[in-house]
């Protein structure tokens, strides 16, 4: 039996993938208890691809250059690699472009005590947000959400506003986009 090589190449890129991998473990497992990552204005959503991409891009580097080494048909890997790379590379891409426009906003209460994160998004005649408090520099937990009509964002057109309380706050935004229209009223609770 022949002894397997492994390339100096495929050990580096199988810790980087392991590492990645364990970050987006780490990520998903915040999310199980509404906790999302939030720093210099980019949230989770927005951080996920660049985890996850170069993830997947080193496991198929190093299983290639693993595979090319120890195998005599040299062509083959090289083509199994390519057509693999280009369909991971497509379904990422569709799956990218498929995800809604996201913007986030972020907010004080009156006495400077909660800070909350608005992500704004809209796809087709949806439009919808998480709201969020921050609980520490870089990570938020999630208090509650909103939707409305037509794809409308009243972050984006500043319809809405804010009414602070000591436990809880109440969102009022327009749900058409109309001026005339009455606010729709969402109440959440800080974190506690």
């Amino acid at each position: 039996m022949k002894k397997i090589i492994l390339p100096k190449f495929s050990k580096i890129t199988f810790i980087i993938s392991g590492v990645l991998f364990c970050i987006y473990i780490l990520i998903r497992s915040l999310a199980r208890f509404d906790i999302s990552l939030y720093f210099l204005g980019v949230g989770t959503q927005e951080i996920m691809p660049f985890i996850t991409m170069p993830c997947v891009a080193f496991t198929i580097s190093a299983i290639a250059v693993l595979l090319y080494k120890n195998i005599g048909h040299k062509t083959l890997v090289t083509w199994l690699s390519i057509v693999i790379s280009f369909l991971v590379l497509l379904y990422m891409l569709i799956d990218y472009s498929f995800s809604p426009s996201s913007k986030y906003f972020e907010y004080t209460s009156d006495d400077q005590k909660h800070h909350i994160v608005v992500n704004e998004r809209s796809f087709l005649l949806g439009g919808w947000g998480d709201i969020y408090e921050k609980n520490s520099f870089c990570t938020m937990k999630r208090v509650g959400g909103y939707s409305t009509d037509d794809g409308f964002c009243p972050f984006s057109n500043d319809a809405f506003y804010f009414v602070w309380g000591e436990n809880d706050f109440e969102l009022h935004h327009s749900f058409f986009g109309n001026k005339s229209e009455e606010y729709r009223v969402v109440k959440m609770e800080y974190v506690k």
